[in-house]
């Protein structure tokens, strides 16, 4: 694929950050961007080269998106939020 599709993670913590890593071996994914209101988590976003965001209001209005990943019981989105303005991959 030559253009990978353009995920956003929300949520940071360690199941967040074994997302980002299998979307790491995933060739046709490329996770773009990180939300977290915890600011150490700008620390993972920053291993995967991604922007990292406090607000996931601004991660939606900035970034341009194929889908997102979000861990269960995560606090940085609710999960209609996100879905409205993408559409969610499984890599």
């Amino acid at each position: 694929m030559s253009n990978p599709l353009r995920l956003a993670l929300f949520g940071a913590g360690g199941i967040g950050e074994r997302h980002l890593q299998l979307a790491a071996e995933e060739p046709e994914c490329a996770i773009v961007a990180v939300a977290d209101p915890l600011a150490a988590a700008a620390e993972v976003a920053e291993r995967h080269r991604a922007r990292f965001y406090r607000d996931y209001r601004e991660l939606l209005a900035r970034e341009s998106l194929d889908g997102q990943s979000s861990p269960p019981r995560t606090t940085a989105t609710p999960r209609s939020a996100s879905r409205a303005r993408s559409t969610a991959c499984r890599c």
